[in-house]
């Protein structure tokens, strides 16, 4: 958990929020100036001139040699969308006889996927594309992760795009696919009219932490409308609001365009709204669902998760049995918390720079924040945190409930249950939203009811100084599509402020029952 609560907010609600596909890496050597001034000081008209420019970057043995010159070249060459200087210098050194290595066809190989989505490939280019995959394959008969998505991406814009579902396959022996591999072949499933395997791609890949970019999304959408009725258009779009719901992912306002541009040619209302602190709607004057649990829906969450997910096979492979005896036994001798607080990730809730004093500042501030309220506070953490200055950790025994774990243990599931176990209203502080823990939950049902009450009883910390303690306030609805009288509400990030770290939402109301 030590690793996962920093900037936390930053990357996991913007792990839906990718502009555009990452489609080439910027990796210029540290001289890149003399690389671009000695490429534009030279006229490239013919394959020969290349050789020129190679000898000159070569002189500088420092920054160049053999190995990495031609795959900083053409880097260099589709970076700034130069791609016939890029076509010119695999010429050069096919006549030079100058065999370029993996990481050179690699860098070839994006190239023409950045052609693609820049609506320069043509046939003659897919041919280029299957030759080079047909030679990697003969020559290499194991390939590296890097490879392997290179040929992805450049294979899913072709027409033997499924060959890259094989590739996928054998990248995952090894390691989880990358983000571009995988929206690569969903956008291209979903482009090539076979949703099934789009949509079991786009789940794969939230499970495996990988974040949806705008060209899936754009993918998703533009396949709604293919030869599709009126119903079965609403069909799917619902489908996709619900995918979203499910995973808690939300687009940005280029998809939510396009949406709206896709609504209106179906001739389905729908306009832009707001929604209220309350959870209203400000132009249908509908209300959100609320986030609190019945007594059934948290007592049903509650079981499940201690079964699922405290002593699943998949988590607690980093502590021990007598740990987790020991944890069942605490659980039991417990009374009713009002507060548990995540102890690390509170510690560290400013950065890891901090000295150990200004960090224990900060807890003992938390708990004194809440003890000042009669609250009833446990406090989660690890063994370590026993080394904390001895006056604020004296303070923070003295005024709190503690159970520490190995440090080489996941905290995370001992937090939750321990919040689950002391009731519906228990609230928690933490900064880290545990999506990896709602992913072990294998209900559906159970998911929803998961995120619901995660939303309502996660206190945010935002500050902690000596006399002032202040926490983000939990939403009353959640921030996914949801329905409700046939009316769908769909969030869309609007605006991204840095400083502070803040999202702007808005939404999209979209009346099922009526037509334009």
């Amino acid at each position: 958990m030590f690793r996962k609560c920093f900037n936390k907010l930053s990357t996991k609600i913007i792990r839906n929020f990718h502009a555009k596909p990452k489609r080439f890496e910027r990796d210029f050597p540290p001289a890149k100036n003399i690389l671009a001034e000695t490429i534009n000081g030279n006229k490239i008209n013919k394959t020969s001139d290349w050789k020129i420019i190679r000898n000159q970057l070569l002189e500088n043995k420092i920054v160049y040699n053999e190995k990495s010159i031609d795959s900083i070249l053409l880097n260099h060459c589709i970076a700034t969308k130069k791609y016939d200087y890029a076509k010119k210098y695999i010429e050069f050194l096919h006549e030079e006889n100058i065999k370029m290595n993996l990481g050179s066809l690699g860098k070839y190989l994006k190239m023409y996927y950045s052609m693609y989505y820049d609506g320069l490939m043509h046939e003659k280019d897919e041919e280029k594309i299957l030759q080079i995959y047909e030679d990697i394959l003969k020559e290499y008969p194991v390939l590296d992760s890097i490879t392997l998505e290179n040929l992805i991406c450049a294979l899913s814009v072709t027409t033997s795009w499924k060959k890259s579902k094989d590739l996928l396959t054998q990248c995952k022996l090894t390691t989880i696919p990358t983000n571009n591999s995988y929206n690569s072949l969903t956008t291209s499933a979903f482009r090539n009219e076979d949703p099934e395997l789009g949509w079991e791609l786009f789940n794969e890949m939230i499970i495996n932490n990988r974040s949806p970019q705008n060209i899936t999304y754009e993918s998703i959408l533009n396949e709604l409308k293919i030869n599709a009725s009126q119903s079965i258009f609403i069909a799917k779009l619902e489908k996709f609001f619900e995918v979203l719901d499910n995973h808690d992912l939300q687009f940005d306002k280029e998809i939510a365009a396009l949406l709206f541009n896709i609504l209106k040619q179906s001739k389905v209302k729908g306009i832009v709204s707001k929604i209220t602190y309350q959870g209203i709607c400000v132009k249908c004057k509908i209300k959100l669902d609320e986030t609190k649990l019945t007594n059934n829906e948290f007592n049903d969450l509650k079981v499940a998760f201690l079964n699922e997910v405290v002593v699943g096979k998949n988590v607690f492979c980093k502590t021990t049995p007598e740990e987790l005896d020991r944890f069942k036994s605490f659980i039991k001798n417990m009374g009713q918390f009002d507060v548990v607080i995540d102890g690390l990730n509170t510690q560290y809730s400013q950065g890891v720079a901090q000295s150990p004093q200004v960090t224990a500042a900060l807890l003992s501030e938390v708990v004194n924040h809440f003890k000042k309220q009669g609250k009833e506070i446990l406090l989660l953490g690890r063994n370590h945190m026993e080394r904390l200055p001895t006056k604020n950790w004296s303070f923070i025994k003295r005024n709190c409930m503690i159970f520490l774990t190995q440090d080489i243990s996941q905290d995370d599931p001992f937090i939750l249950y321990c919040a689950l176990h002391s009731g519906n209203d228990t609230k928690i502080v933490t900064r880290d939203l545990m999506r990896s823990h709602l992913f072990l939950l294998k209900d559906k049902r159970l998911k929803k009811l998961f995120k619901r009450w995660l939303i309502q009883n996660r206190l945010h910390l935002i500050t902690a100084k000596p006399g002032t303690v202040i926490f983000k306030q939990p939403l009353k609805y959640m921030i996914t599509p949801q329905k409700n009288e046939n009316t769908w509400h769909v969030p869309y990030i609007e605006e991204i402020k840095e400083n502070p770290k803040s999202i702007k939402y808005e939404w999209l109301c979209i009346d099922l029952n009526k037509f334009n």
